[in-house]
């Protein structure tokens, strides 16, 4: 997964359609829920990013992120689905599937 800056994030929900997921480097749960994430980027033809959310703090505010691991999955700009849990692939997978599918349209 790319990880990406400030500037980056900025452009992407500018505009564009993909799927930001928060993280922090310290947070063993956002490790694996990584790993979790990590197939799906084979399974639809739809970005994907991660973001430190320590180096941009004021991103948790923005989007109302209330706890790290956070998926969100943006289409033109905007945000469609946010996600916390992902300890069961299946329900990620049954989850997403929607968003990310007609982020695709």
């Amino acid at each position: 997964m790319e990880q990406i800056n400030k500037e980056q994030l900025k452009q992407l929900k500018e505009t564009s359609s993909g799927a930001v997921f928060y993280a922090s480097p310290f947070c063993r749960t956002c490790q694996i829920a990584e790993r979790v994430i990590e197939p799906m980027r084979k399974l639809y033809d739809v970005p994907f990013y991660k973001v430190n959310i320590n180096e941009i703090p004021q991103e948790a505010v923005t989007e109302k992120i209330q706890s790290v691991p956070c998926l969100i999955v943006f289409k033109d700009g905007e945000p469609v689905k946010k996600m916390y849990t992902f300890d069961n692939p299946p329900y990620v997978l049954e989850q997403l599937h929607g968003e990310l599918q007609s982020t695709l349209k």
